[in-house]
């Protein structure tokens, strides 16, 4: 019995501090807790990364694991390509227009730019 209240009073408690964690009043328990700076924990991830290596100075000279796709069986292709138009691609027509053609250059325009209407008129184009 004594462990059935110890589970009912561990429920009660872990909602209590769920619900002020979380924000259970105006705003979070731990809304004005200082945040590190990112130097301080970009320092600190080198110097886990310093004290792995030195621990263990041979793991760092370690090759990757290999690629596991080594083993794979060849793919049955059953589409095929003509040679003829591989021979197209490789020595292309003066007129059959593949490749050799210039985009044509822009016309300008000329004459005044167009009038853009002011706010008030695009929203009521009868008033002017």
């Amino acid at each position: 019995m004594g462990c059935e209240v110890y589970h009912s009073i561990m429920k009660s408690v872990a909602l209590l501090l769920f619900a002020a964690a979380c924000g259970g009043g105006q705003q979070p328990m731990l809304a004005n807790v200082p945040h590190p700076s990112n130097a301080a924990m970009a320092g600190g991830a080198a110097a886990a990364a310093a004290a792995i290596t030195l621990a263990s100075p041979d793991s760092a000279a370690q090759k990757p694991e290999k690629n596991q796709n080594e083993n794979k069986q060849a793919v049955d292709v059953k589409e095929s390509v003509p040679p003829d138009v591989l021979d197209r691609l490789d020595h292309p027509a003066n007129g059959s227009g593949a490749g050799s053609a210039a985009p044509a250059p822009a016309k300008k325009k000329s004459g005044p730019p167009p009038k853009l209407p002011s706010p008030r008129e695009a929203v009521d184009p009868d008033q002017r």
